[in-house]
């Protein structure tokens, strides 16, 4: 297990792992909001490795991933396949899985698959006991999310030696039980035993071990949905053309751009003014990711249909939430983070000067302006004194689309609407 906070570099352990071992046929398996970190991570420190990550229906899954091992097995070549976490033990990809003889196996963020009886739990259980001599590995920054007990489904896929084979026999090692039909906690015990024991299997990081930057950058790519896509593609090609016959410029190109960046939240204005719903790839990543953090969090936006799409997905997340835009400013007299408040969804132009959101350590950045002032000022309402963690910026980036170039210009330093024009015209 490398329990290893994010930031401090697990992803890249877990490739140098692979690269140093020879494994040639690797399986990973990731939650949907870190798919797309592990094609950037190959790439950046073993490009000999061809990354696939399946997409679409399970079925298709299952095609393509077979297809990807009969290419590579003919180019001699290293290949890679990721897939998400509900995919995995799902039919026809998990019998499949269970068949193909891996080099290596590594579960990112794999507290998911805390429950003993969970379905993830007991598929990663059986997949073990017929891959004994493949590297198993697990990734997480927080392997026990709620409490000791958390660690047992995690070891019964790593080495079931270490904890037995047995929930029932681990927890009452572990835990008092008491109160209605002896299902309560009542405290933990031998928690020396189970640190030694742990530690047999694991390598453990933390942000405050290492001399880390005091920031740490993020981005969590994900592909838009297939309707989008298109409406994503058509726009975009429009948009081109009208620069290419000089139609558009970059005084007048702004509008053009913030509806294409609209539409990879998964909205987009029409000509009447109305706000219309393509889809929720983006959503879907915003939600999968709160479920990694369990601090006070703030999501920053720029539309106000991303407010409302935030909002939604923070509170259906059981998460108390508040807003801080030209609507509402859920904030304390001193214009602080409220202690009450596990969500703040703040909009771009709003999060300024004044504000103090220190009280948080991550910041997600749902959409971004065009301002790089505005961008490091909204940085500068967590990173500012007061602030007592290292502070995670993470920034969701729908793949060929606005949203890289917007976020690669602000990292350079660049005008936005320059740059991307710019980019064409090379």
């Amino acid at each position: 297990m490398l329990a290893m906070d994010m930031g401090t570099g697990k992803s890249k352990v877990a490739v140098e792992l692979c690269l140093s071992r020879a494994h040639e046929k690797v399986l990973i398996a990731a939650p949907l909001s870190a798919l797309g970190v592990w094609p950037r991570e190959f790439n950046k420190w073993a490009p000999e490795y061809r990354v696939v990550v399946l997409d679409g229906p399970v079925k298709k899954k299952r095609r393509d991933a077979e297809a990807a091992l009969n290419l590579a097995e003919a180019r001699q070549d290293r290949v890679v396949l990721v897939v998400n976490h509900e995919s995995l033990w799902r039919e026809p990809f998990g019998s499949w899985a269970i068949k193909v003889q891996w080099d290596a196996i590594i579960i990112d963020e794999s507290h998911r698959a805390k429950s003993p009886k969970g379905r993830l739990s007991k598929f990663l259980d059986l997949l073990a006991a017929t891959h004994d001599r493949t590297t198993r590995l697990m990734l997480t920054g927080t392997p026990m999310p709620h409490s000791p007990l958390d660690i047992w489904a995690q070891y019964r896929f790593i080495d079931d030696c270490i904890f037995g084979k047995s929930f029932w026999k681990f927890k009452n090692r572990y835990a008092a039980m008491g109160g209605y039909l002896n299902k309560q906690v009542l405290y933990f015990r031998n928690q020396d035993e189970m640190h030694e024991r742990m530690y047999r299997r694991a390598f453990r990081v933390t942000k405050d071990v290492l001399s880390l930057p005091s920031e740490v950058s993020v981005d969590r790519n994900f592909e838009l949905d297939k309707h989008t896509r298109r409406l994503y593609d058509s726009m975009e090609h429009d948009f081109y053309a009208a620069v290419d016959t000089g139609e558009i410029t970059a005084a007048n190109a702004l509008v053009q751009l913030l509806r294409l960046q609209q539409l990879t939240g998964g909205h987009v204005t029409d000509d009447s003014g109305d706000t219309v719903t393509t889809g929720t790839a983006k959503v879907k990543v915003l939600a999968d990711l709160l479920e990694d953090i369990d601090t006070p969090v703030v999501v920053f936006c720029r539309f106000r249909s991303d407010l409302d799409a935030a909002r939604a997905v923070c509170e259906a997340a059981g998460r108390k939430t508040g807003e801080v835009s030209g609507r509402h400013k859920d904030l304390t007299n001193g214009a602080e983070y409220p202690p009450h408040l596990h969500a703040l969804v703040v909009q771009m132009q709003a999060g300024g000067a004044g504000i103090d959101l220190s009280r948080a350590s991550t910041a997600i950045y749902f959409s971004v302006g065009f301002s790089l002032g505005d961008y490091k000022q909204s940085q500068s309402r967590l990173h500012r004194p007061g602030q007592r963690s290292n502070v995670t910026y993470v920034h969701l980036v729908a793949s060929k689309t606005v949203d890289e170039k917007v976020y690669g210009a602000l990292k350079r330093r660049e005008n936005i609407v320059e740059s991307i024009l710019g980019e064409r015209n090379a």
